[in-house]
């Protein structure tokens, strides 16, 4: 779940096409780094189960932006046309 808001924010500067790659890319890096940070800390343990959930919470966050970005063109689009009428 803490990588869900990365991934909603790093989508809104990237194109409707790359946004699942982009969110991807970030979440994997990101989430690698802070493994490999802990491991040669020795702080907690590396775990890879970590670095594909966090990923996956990225790409999480992504579709909820896609998502929300549809739903309010489609309720700006419909509150334009009633207006309009």
């Amino acid at each position: 779940l803490a990588f869900v808001p990365m991934g909603f924010l790093v989508s809104m500067n990237k194109k409707k096409e790359a946004v699942i790659l982009y969110s991807f890319q970030w979440g994997f890096w990101i989430s690698l780094l802070l493994e490999y940070l802990q491991f040669y800390y020795n702080i907690g343990e590396f775990d890879i189960d970590d670095i594909l959930l966090n990923t996956f919470g990225a790409v999480f966050g992504a579709v909820v932006f896609l998502m929300t970005k549809k739903g309010y063109n489609l309720i700006y689009k419909l509150k334009s046309k009633k207006v309009s009428d």
